[in-house]
């Protein structure tokens, strides 16, 4: 904390210089980058002194934040540049890709898109289901099976019953969630795995799409970002792709307009 007449200037473990009046020692104030709570108290004021220069002028120490890149005070918590607070990533270097999709997820009410992967590519797994059931229905015309037919059928249709409904509801779980800084794909149907890169980290996209995609509006996008624990992320076959493509673009030159200006 350091004192200039009536104000004071206190750094938040995000990094985040904050002037405040003296009348706010021995209050709670809330840091605007990260919105922790902070607690300026006397006895730290009077320790330092009061001073009428400026601070010292011999740089703070700092690291390289581990979502975006951008230089941050080796203190910090939490990135004042990408908002992510940089616990989770050492959470995650030590579990690994599991404990990386343990993490917080995105609120899925404030989600620009929230998308389910097409079915489109799970046409040709129905109509194979489909065609291995004719098959035991010609049991009926084998006189050595015709007693055991029905049987069969039944067996049969059940168990490609239960193969179309797995494929249907496995695709169905597959999401991806798409916000003003983050970019999360949701998998698994008991169990749960989340992957996810910030806006900021995003270094490049592609959008690949045939000619029946096209069509129907659907197709795959690739994103490279800069995070260490997910470098490359696709968006299988999701439609709306051109609308969530140009999305992405947008956002992408928007922090890259944020990063040029502040260098």
């Amino acid at each position: 904390m350091t004192i200039h007449e009536n104000k004071f200037s206190v750094r938040c473990t995000c990094g985040q210089q904050l002037s405040l009046p003296a009348s706010a020692i021995g209050q709670s104030v809330e840091c605007p980058s990260c919105q922790r709570s902070l607690l300026p108290i006397w006895a730290e004021a009077a320790d330092n002194g009061p001073q009428t220069g400026p601070a010292s002028s011999e740089p703070s120490p700092t690291k390289a934040c581990p979502f975006c890149a951008e230089k941050i005070p080796a203190a910090a918590c939490k990135c004042r540049f990408c908002n992510e607070f940089l616990d989770r990533a050492d959470s995650a270097q030590v579990g690994g890709p599991v404990a990386k999709a343990s993490t917080s997820r995105v609120d899925e009410s404030a989600a620009v898109f929230n998308l389910c992967i097409s079915q489109w590519d799970n046409v040709w797994k129905y109509l194979t289901c489909g065609l291995i059931v004719i098959p035991a229905a010609g049991s009926f015309l084998l006189p050595d099976l015709r007693s055991y037919a029905s049987l069969i059928l039944t067996a049969v249709a059940m168990a490609m019953g239960v193969t179309v409904l797995w494929i249907f509801f496995s695709t169905r779980s597959r999401r991806c969630i798409i916000s003003s800084g983050r970019i999360e794909t949701h998998t698994g149907i008991l169990g749960k795995q989340i992957e996810w890169v910030s806006m900021a980290s995003v270094t490049d996209i592609r959008l690949k799409q045939s000619l029946g995609h096209r069509l129907m509006g659907i197709g795959t996008i690739i994103i490279s970002s800069s995070d260490q624990m997910t470098p490359v992320l696709k968006l299988y076959q999701i439609p709306k792709a051109r609308q969530v493509f140009e999305y992405l673009q947008t956002r992408i030159s928007h922090f890259a307009g944020q990063h040029v200006s502040r260098h």
